[in-house]
């Protein structure tokens, strides 16, 4: 029989996640999502959620009240490719500020997280 190696804590970023030994990441922090806002809402800003690729999804946020066009800005949620979403209530909230006070159609782009264990 071989020995086990003890699986020890190397860094911890409290309260988001930990790296051991192995290489292998322990995320501590998981996000409430958010689900889109409908029109049947009434809110200042509408948003639908959108696949660009199996990988790549992204909310769009616009506001309601507008009849013309829109400059677009893309965000990209922080969170270091270990943490976040662009569906989290945080997000999701953020956002909705950005898009009503500028005037302006938000894409916020969600993508996949960082492997939790190495690769190959």
């Amino acid at each position: 029989m071989g020995l086990v190696e003890e699986k020890e804590v190397t860094t911890e970023l409290l309260p988001f996640l930990r790296v051991h030994n192995d290489g292998t990441v322990e995320r501590l922090y998981n996000p409430v999502f958010a689900p889109p806002s409908p029109a049947e809402t009434n809110g200042d800003v509408l948003s639908k959620d959108i696949i660009i690729s199996p990988e790549v999804s992204a909310r769009l946020y616009l506001p309601s009240k507008t009849t013309k066009k829109l400059p677009i800005l893309v965000y990209f949620h922080g969170g270091g490719f270990c943490i976040e979403s662009a569906f989290s209530i945080l997000s999701h909230q953020y956002i909705n500020t950005i898009a009503s006070q500028a005037n302006a159609l938000v894409i916020s782009v969600d993508y996949r997280l960082a492997r939790q264990t190495r690769g190959v």
